[in-house]
């Protein structure tokens, strides 16, 4: 039998997570359009590696923490995550999300989606902190992580934010805020 786990992140983990982070931005860019040729690609893929090198090494240690999912001994995903303030939603509703923690990334390679990393790596973050809620920013294109993060009982919050990864080209991404109460 396979033996699935989550762990924090270490250093020796920064090459693995580093390579599923550049993926999810390859995904991103294709999303959007944004041509193969454009120089950003390059720059944010380049930067990736670098910036979880610093990140695990705890060179960024006030920027959050991240915990791995595990498929034996080879890292397939990864959850980062740091404190998020209260946050007043917008009118009309006017509910207040409890301060908590916001996912900043939480990404399983394809080869290893469906088979519970996900969701194993959402509940360490639960059982890790016990954070009262919980947000995350998903494009609303992407239905994959929408349904999965809607089985986890999130819900959108009704903010949006949106990127303009270059005035000169149409490439931009819209993202809508996800959320949930501790329960």
């Amino acid at each position: 039998m396979t033996k699935r786990s989550v762990r924090p992140a270490t250093s020796s983990d920064a090459a693995a997570i580093a390579a599923m982070a550049q993926e999810f931005f390859t995904e991103v860019f294709n999303a959007c359009a944004l041509p193969a040729t454009h120089p950003l690609r390059a720059q944010v893929l380049t930067q990736t590696r670098q910036m979880w090198e610093e990140t695990l090494a705890g060179n960024r240690s006030t920027q959050g923490q991240t915990l791995v999912a595990l498929e034996e001994q080879t890292p397939v995903g990864f959850i980062a995550y740091s404190h998020a303030p209260a946050l007043e939603l917008e009118q009309p509703s006017g509910r207040v999300i409890p301060e908590g923690q916001e996912i900043s990334s939480l990404y399983v390679h394809r080869s290893f989606r469906r088979i519970g990393h996900a969701s194993r790596l959402l509940a360490a973050l639960v059982d890790t902190l016990h954070p009262e809620s919980m947000r995350l920013w998903v494009a609303p294109e992407d239905a994959l992580t929408i349904r999965f993060i809607q089985g986890c009982g999130f819900s959108p919050a009704g903010m949006r934010r949106h990127f303009v990864f270059d005035p000169e080209i149409p490439a931009a991404r819209d993202e809508h805020l996800w959320w949930a109460l501790r329960s």
